[in-house]
């Protein structure tokens, strides 16, 4: 069979070994097109020399050689789904396709198939022929329009379109939804008739304000139809030309009323919350001022009672009445320092503070702690590694001293024997690591991380036992806080646990 390995020039129409193919017209002038033949299962059996070079596959010649090895992977499903559909009422169809050649290069082409007969078999001429470029970007426009268009008429946004002299090009429906105004009547309108006038010189503003930045996001009110204002939020763009001067705007108007509304709810919510918090901190700073005053003369009293009593069962329960003092008046001091915190009203003022002598003098006030817990049986171990090149930390002394005591006062309250370690190491560049451990009761694994929270004990058994408001270890965090650091537990039920911060040399405040 002599079939033309490809045709130029002129349309065709012939019979292929006297079988009635009837060919599709090829009009391609001085275009040349390739062609194949292939059976039903889409394995080539002529192949022209046009397709080799257009793939650039020798290997079609092959009798393995099949569809799959010049077409993209849709295409070749495409083709597959047409090569059963065609048939001898329908022997005739053209479809888009993408050759791959051997560079794994697409090219976009057109595929025309027909069906004959021949020996009784089924066999397809295939022409493969160029698609006019010009037409695959107007098929690529219209179909990118007819895309805007069904996202532009349903989108709850207003999208407007503007030229360089601020000309209405464009208002999508969804104005109507917005204003009340169709999206002819808004253009006929004009836009800036819609804005209120005090937030015009806001907006044209925007529109005119130069500088670099493509997008903007500004608010202001959008006339309805009614006469009401609405609340919208704009983003817009300006698309610049050659120059870098915009040459369009385009305007993305979103309704924010309830937005607006709920805005509004979460302001007067915090407003009322901020001025319910500073009620309950003032309440705490009263009533704990006016708690220290006759505690401060039980507390003299009971140290009067001590050095006058003879009696042991008297002097042990005026020791009683100073230790119970003391510890209340710790609990006092915690609630007035929280809502000093709370307020903002702590400060920092930062000075050197030399750690060997502030753990020298920190030594005699823990024992008297020991002491006033009646837990003298504890055994204190004190452990102070100091870099000789970093003798002092620039911090307040008088914060890092009250983290020391809480954490200790914590640690004699929860050990019943046993130890308690403090002391620092240099961590990491130009920090110090501070520690405070015990060999007390434990902190369950899954307790760890409500130890810091305001108001909170582990157990309520543990609250009667040890007493206790739950705000010192609260309070030590937002001191270690002020102070620039960090602050953890390591712990163990059963075994004791360990606190660590770390805080920050410093620099002198000037």
């Amino acid at each position: 069979m002599a079939t033309p390995r490809f045709f130029i020039h002129k349309p065709f129409s012939r019979k292929l070994d006297d079988h009635d193919a009837r060919l599709c017209d090829v009009q391609e002038q001085e275009i040349i097109c390739a062609h194949a033949v292939i059976d039903k299962r889409g394995y080539f059996t002529q192949v022209s020399d046009e397709l080799v070079k257009l793939t650039g596959n020798k290997d079609l010649h092959s009798s393995e050689a099949n569809l799959g090895k010049i077409l993209s992977h849709s295409s070749a499903v495409i083709v597959r789904h047409l090569l059963s559909t065609i048939n001898v009422k329908h022997p005739f169809h053209t479809t888009e396709i993408t050759l791959v050649n051997n560079q794994q290069e697409p090219l976009t082409m057109e595929m025309v198939i027909n069906l004959y007969i021949q020996e009784g078999e089924q066999h397809y001429f295939c022409i493969f022929r160029p698609i006019d470029t010009n037409q695959l970007i107007v098929n690529e426009l219209q179909t990118l329009k007819d895309h805007y268009q069904v996202l532009a008429e349903n989108t709850s946004y207003v999208q407007i379109l503007l030229d360089k002299d601020l000309k209405s090009l464009y208002i999508s429906p969804s104005c109507k939804t917005l204003s009340g105004y169709g999206a002819d009547e808004a253009r006929i309108l004009n836009l800036f008739s819609l804005v209120h006038p005090d937030d015009f010189s806001l907006f044209w503003d925007q529109l005119t304000y130069d500088n670099d930045r493509a997008e903007e996001l500004f608010r202001f009110r959008f006339r309805h139809r009614d006469g009401h204002f609405i609340p919208v939020e704009c983003k817009l763009c300006k698309v610049p030309d050659a120059f870098g001067q915009p040459e369009f705007y385009v305007l993305n108007l979103h309704d924010i009323s309830r937005q607006r509304s709920y805005e509004q709810e979460l302001i007067r919510a915090q407003k009322e919350a901020e001025s319910s918090h500073r009620m309950k901190n003032n309440f705490l700073t009263s009533i704990s001022h006016e708690l220290r005053t006759p505690l401060n003369a039980i507390i003299g009293f009971a140290r009067i009672l001590d050095q006058k009593l003879e009696n042991s069962d008297n002097l042990r329960f005026a020791k009683y009445i100073e230790s119970s003092g003391l510890q209340l008046l710790g609990l006092i001091d915690n609630m007035l320092e929280y809502a000093r915190i709370e307020n903002n009203e702590s400060q920092t003022i930062r000075s050197a503070v030399g750690l060997e002598e502030f753990f020298r003098d920190l030594a005699p006030i823990i024992r008297g702690d020991l002491k006033k817990f009646n837990k003298e049986n504890l055994e204190l171990i004190g452990q102070w590694d100091i870099d000789p090149q970093l003798p002092n930390i620039y911090s307040q002394r008088n914060i890092l001293q009250n983290i020391f005591i809480n954490l200790i006062d914590n640690a004699i309250k929860f050990t019943r024997q046993g130890y308690i370690r403090y002391g620092c190491r240099p961590y990491g560049i130009r920090n110090y690591l501070f520690f405070v451990e015990d060999s007390g009761i434990g902190i369950p694994d899954n307790c760890k991380d409500l130890i810091f929270e305001k108001f909170t004990q582990l157990d309520q058994s543990l609250s009667r036992e040890y007493g206790g408001t739950g705000l010192g270890l609260t309070v030590t965090r937002k001191f270690v806080e002020l102070l620039g650091g960090d602050i953890w537990v390591m712990s163990e039920e059963g075994k004791g646990s360990a606190f660590f911060f770390n805080l920050p040399v410093g620099f002198p405040e000037n």
